[in-house]
């Protein structure tokens, strides 16, 4: 898929592996650099590993997706939205995205 970016301070962290660390820890930084390289091999949304768990962020924002980097009791998610054509019914037509945020919950 063609990755995009929000903005470009987000475009920085994502694509600097120490400021990723600095922020967020080498394991995280290190699944996040994973996710993005398997994000941008896929063909389209339905490529996307299972193991991400690729998901809408939740009913009131649907058009808004999330996969998982790290799923422990301090999950990390990465949300991410459709880009250009697409019929959000189909994932096989997700084929562009623009990565908005990554986000630390709380469980």
């Amino acid at each position: 898929m063609k990755l995009n970016y929000q903005n470009t301070k987000l475009k920085k962290l994502l694509c600097d592996a120490i400021a990723l660390k600095k922020k967020f820890g080498a394991q995280v930084a290190d699944k996040t650099i994973q996710c993005l390289q398997e994000l941008d091999a896929a063909d389209n949304l339905d490529d996307i590993p299972q193991r991400l768990r690729p998901h809408p962020r939740e009913p009131k924002h649907e058009e808004i997706f999330q996969v998982d980097i790290l799923k422990h009791k301090h999950s990390t998610r990465l949300h991410f939205r459709p880009l250009d054509d697409y019929d959000i019914e189909d994932h096989t037509t997700i084929t562009s995205i623009e990565v908005i945020e990554i986000i630390k919950t709380h469980s």
